[in-house]
This record gives C-alpha cells, sequence and structure tokens, in this order.
C-alpha cells in the first residue's frame, strides 16, 4: 500500500490533516517504503483524538514535547510518551497533547517493507507497545537526526540516501521487536506475573545504579531462587543477563546522547570503575566506549 499523508491523522470533514494540530511542514519527501515529515506543531488546545494508521509511525521530537502528553491503545491505561515513539501499523490508539510548541520529525515506514524484511507479518503485544512509546536506542535516533539535518540541507544524491535510512529504520525496528518477543513471550507455566515483570523492567531502566538480584526479589516479593527460576520460566533468558542487557543499552545512550565523561556513566550505571565498565561494554558490544563518542562525532 503506497504511503499517505492524509490517513496517518483524525481530523474534521474537509480539514486538512495538518490544520487540526497546528502543523507547519518545513519539508516532506517520501518513497515507495517511506515518508519523512519535518514540522513545527503549535498546540493552542490541548488535542486529544482516537486515530489508527496504515503505516508504521516514527515520532522523534527535535525538541522537548509539552507535557503531561500520553497515548492509550483502546483501553483505560495511560502511557507516557518519550521523545521517540513508535506506533505499528494498524494499532489503534488514542492520544493527548498537552499546550504547546514541538518540532518533530515524522517517519512512515509502509507495513510491506517490514514484512518483506521479516518474512512475516510481526506481531504485536502490550508489552512491545508500551515499550515503543518510549524507545531508547541510540542507532535509530543517530539515523533520525542524520534524516533531519538532511531535510534541512538536501545535499547531493539526497533521494537516495533518505531511502537507504529508511530501509535501515525498518532493519534497526525488526531486530529491536525480535528481542522484545523473546522477554515477552506466551506465559508459560511457571513464570512470572504481569505486574513483576512491570517492576523489574522500571527498577532496571531507571537511572539509577544497576539493581542486583537481592533488590529485584525485594520489589517482587518472593526469594531470589524463586524469581530466578519464575524469570527464566517467562523469559528464556537469565535475570543477570536481562539486567546487563538493559544496563549497556542504558550505555549506549549515555555514550550517544551525552557528554558525560566515560568514568561517571560508569558510576551512575553502578560500576565500581570505569575500567570494569569499559570491560563489561567491550565484553557486551565487541567495541569501547569511545568508539561510539568518536562515531558521533564524525556522524555531527
Amino acid at each position: 500500500m503506497p504511503i499517505s499523508f492524509e490517513n496517518l491523522l483524525p481530523r474534521s470533514p474537509g480539514q486538512p490533516a495538518s490544520a487540526l494540530l497546528g502543523e507547519t511542514i518545513r519539508r516532506r519527501v517520501k518513497d515507495e517504503n517511506a515518508a519523512f515529515t519535518l514540522s513545527d506543531f503549535v498546540w493552542d488546545s490541548a488535542p486529544c483524538d482516537s486515530w489508527n494508521a496504515s503505516c508504521h509511525v516514527l515520532n522523534f521530537a527535535l525538541t522537548p514535547r509539552p507535557q503531561p502528553s500520553w497515548i492509550s491503545f483502546g483501553g483505560p491505561q495511560r502511557y507516557a510518551l518519550g521523545p521517540l515513539m513508535f506506533v505499528p501499523q494498524g494499532i489503534e490508539t488514542r492520544s493527548y497533547l498537552a499546550r504547546g510548541r514541538q518540532r518533530s520529525l515524522t517517519c512512515l515506514l509502509s507495513a510491506e517493507v517490514i514484512e518483506r524484511l521479516l518474512g512475516r507479518s510481526p506481531h504485536w503485544d502490550n508489552s512491545d507497545l508500551e515499550h515503543a512509546l518510549n524507545l531508547r536506542n541510540p542507532a535509530i535516533e543517530q539515523m533520525l537526526w542524520r534524516i533531519a539535518r538532511e531535510l534541512e540541507r538536501p545535499g547531493f544524491a539526497s533521494a537516495a540516501l533518505l531511502e537507504a535510512l529508511g530501509n535501515a529504520l525498518a532493519i534497526e525496528l525488526i531486530r529491536i521487536f525480535r528481542l522484545e518477543q523473546r522477554l515477552t513471550p506466551k506465559r508459560r507455566t511457571g513464570g512470572l506475573a504481569p505486574w513483576r515483570m512491570r517492576r523489574i523492567r522500571a527498577r532496571a531502566q531507571a537511572d539509577e545504579p544497576a539493581p542486583d538480584l537481592g533488590e529485584l526479589s525485594a520489589i517482587c516479593g518472593i526469594s531470589v531462587r524463586h524469581l530466578t527460576r519464575a524469570f527464566k520460566a517467562e523469559t528464556g533468558q537469565t535475570l543477570a543477563n536481562y539486567v546487563e542487557q538493559v544496563v549497556m543499552d542504558r550505555a549506549r545512550v549515555k555514550l550517544a546522547e551525552t557528554c558525560e565523561p566515560i568514568a561517571e556513566i560508569a558510576v551512575r550505571l553502578g560500576f565500581a570503575s570505569s575500567a570494569s565498565f569499559c570491560s563489561a561494554y567491550r565484553r557486551h558490544t565487541g567495541e569501547r566506549p569511545s568508539d561510539l563518542r568518536k562515531a558521533r562525532r564524525v556522524t555531527d
């Protein structure tokens, strides 16, 4: 199905999609598989609307989102929007956007490009959707900043570059949510209750030193032995490996998005020294923390 901007947002009869949200389009480019829009929004009132996108939607806030802003998936549960959100094609949503201003980059990816790369239709469960509303992925964020700069100042072979970046975004999303599906498979006998899984994720992703097994067992109200066995039954991986994975994801975000010294990042993540952090990071990612910093400087 061709990319359609008009099917993306709700609107009154006869009203352009951009008019309802006070959108000023700075530049818009599209091809068969992807479309990119760089926009400024001004919300004089707080719109609250239901919508169902005909394609996959990535929205990246280039300036802070007005708060509070939230989205729901047809139920009473509301989720806060992070700087980078992803809403899969065909998912019914209801959103509330606080009054204010925002510049954002919206990327639409056709359902066909994801299915073609993945080899099947993707399945999204509630855990995937909750995670998607506040993606923390340095690779995707770097690509989106690159797209925004290209839209502002197009250079040689701009269309070819944007097409390549659109395909790269689709591949990176597939990688992310294959991983998430491994973390949240169908419930197995002996697994963890959803509320315990949510507590584990929230604590592991908090901007604090990484939790140990004793702390996680305390917030779940069960013994360490019970917790580790149940987590393995629920997810197929050990709890220690999961925590390390989340810590390394947080490390990549800090290295990519901040100028904090590596030693300070190590302390924030709970490492005894920068040397132990660098060793763990290299073991997990195959590169040194300084390599990501150098790559960011080259990209910028």
